[in-house]
Parts: C-alpha cells; structure tokens; sequence
C-alpha cells in the first residue's frame, strides 16, 4: 500500500479554503459622512465621542455663553431632564452623562445637573418643569437598521436638544455614527 505524500494530503485542504474562509460573516471599519472608523457592533466609546462631539457643538453655537454674560459671570445651570434609549443596546447612561457633564463642566462657565430621568414638560398648572435652572437639555438615542443585499448597515443617533426656562427649544443637534457589515458570498 503506497502512503500518500503531504502534497496529495494539502491539495484538496487548500482548494476548499477560499469556501471555508468565505462562509465567515465580516465586520469591517468603512469611512461615513465625516470620514470616521466604524463597524457593525456599537460600544460605548462610540456614545462618548458622539456625546462629546454633539455637546460641543452646543457650546460652539454660543447660547450658553451668551447667558453666562448676560448673568455677569455667574455660572449657568444646566439640568439634563430628558434622556430615552431607543436602541436594541443596553448603555450605560451615566457614562454618557457624564460626558456631557464634563464637557459642560470643563467650560467653567456652566453647572450641570440632573440624572435624565424626570420628563422635560409643563405641569397642569402649565409651569415649566425644573424650575430654577436656566437650560434644560435632553438626550435620545435612536437605532435604525436598513439591509440592502450583503450588506447590512446599522445607523445610531444621538439627538440633543436644549430648552430656556420656559420650555422653548433654542438649540438642537445631532450625531450619527454608522455601522457596516457584510455577509459572505455563500451566507453561511
């Protein structure tokens, strides 16, 4: 009985390879909009920068600044009265928080407060709720999903908006990061 050499042994191994490595499903970084690494799978670092980046946003359009002036100098108190996850993830809101906080904070011209979880409204006497603060800032984070072949893409938002003492909305924005995945050629 002949034994059969190692070549006869890899060759059918290495012509199914390109089958067996083509059944994996892949998760990739791709470029969105603002040329940012994205993949598939959320986490939490992606909430901070967006977070991070939408509250500077607030801070660059000069509303709180403004204030901060007109109330000669005296710190502005920001209440975050409103945050909502609507997304199919488990966050850790105070880790998102947080990160609005501390950007706030780093200012030195506002206090922020509130944990997000009183509801941003007018009682039935029609009185704003918080009262006290100058601003009231509310979060809500939005999952949408769309599929289009291989590919499924995956869009989180974070919208921010924030309301003067009475109720009114006077600044609002948002951050999308978007993630990407692609099924094999075989969809195994």
């Amino acid at each position: 009985m002949t034994r059969p050499t190692l070549a006869a042994l890899l060759l059918p191994l290495l012509a199914a390879s390109p089958l067996l490595t083509g059944c994996e499903t892949q998760s990739a970084y791709v470029a969105n909009d603002d040329q940012e690494l994205v993949t598939l799978d959320i986490n939490l670092a992606d909430w901070e920068n967006a977070a991070g980046a939408v509250t500077e946003s607030m801070l660059e359009f000069g509303i709180l600044q403004d204030m901060y002036e007109e109330k000669g100098e005296e710190r502005v108190l920001v209440e975050i009265n409103s945050y909502q996850n609507n997304t199919s993830k488990i966050i850790d809101k105070d880790v998102i928080l947080r990160k609005v906080k501390n950007t706030l904070l780093r200012t030195r011209q506002v206090s922020a407060t509130g944990n997000g979880s009183d509801a941003v409204g007018r009682t039935a006497e029609g009185d704003f709720l918080g009262e006290g603060a100058d601003f009231f800032l509310t979060l809500k984070l939005i999952e949408q999903q769309a599929s289009s072949g291989r590919t499924t893409e995956r869009g989180y938002l974070i919208q921010m908006a924030l309301f003067d003492g009475s109720g009114y909305e006077v600044w609002g924005e948002e951050k999308k990061v978007v993630k990407q995945q692609k099924r094999s050629t075989f969809g195994l």
